[in-house]
């Protein structure tokens, strides 16, 4: 247990964000402030949540926000556009 609680415990090694924007994405960058990408499961318990603590972050800071939201191939408009993706619509720059 000891071992454990010391795993969970210790951060994880901190790693320099890519200076530079990957040209061969679709995401846009936006160039005048941040650009925050937050990956969703649209049915995770969890992700209400971190979508609301998101919307909270930016509601104190000037930066651009886009939901990429996972999507089995064979799902229907319904499984994917649930509530998560209507809040997230309303407040984000972008959902896809």
């Amino acid at each position: 247990m000891l071992a454990l609680g010391a795993y969970e415990g210790t951060p994880a090694r901190e790693q320099a964000a890519p200076l530079l924007w990957p040209k061969a994405i679709e995401l846009k960058l936006a160039l005048q402030r941040p650009t925050v990408l937050m990956f969703v499961h649209p049915h995770c318990p969890c992700t209400l949540a971190s979508v609301e603590q998101l919307l909270d972050v930016l509601a104190r800071h000037d930066a651009q926000a886009t939901l990429v939201v996972y999507e089995p191939a064979d799902a229907t408009p319904e499984w994917t556009q649930g509530a998560l993706w209507q809040l997230a619509t309303q407040h984000t720059d972008r959902v896809q």
